[in-house]
């Protein structure tokens, strides 16, 4: 992803979003990317934030919320390599 989310990636991490059935982290984090436009807002920061201090979250899910918020027009050399170890 460069800059933001194309519409079709907007539709579908609206749906995730929405999706109830889904743990509150997974649907900040969705919500964070679909609004991204160059870098997170400050919403989206601070949610990270909330994820990436709260002890019930998993390491995976703890790397995620960094590499979102730290996202600036797109995902850093070093981020891509930890997305690239973890999935």
């Amino acid at each position: 992803m460069n800059h933001f989310a194309s519409n079709t990636d907007k539709t579908l991490l609206i749906a995730i979003a929405q999706d109830e059935s889904l743990a509150q982290a997974v649907r900040d984090m969705a919500t964070t990317i679909a609004n991204i436009q160059h870098f997170p807002n400050d919403e989206g920061k601070e949610a990270m934030a909330l994820i990436i201090s709260d002890e019930s979250t998993p390491e995976p899910g703890e790397a995620l919320a960094g590499i979102i918020a730290n996202f600036m027009h797109r995902v850093g050399d070093e981020d891509k390599a930890n997305l690239l170890a973890m999935f």
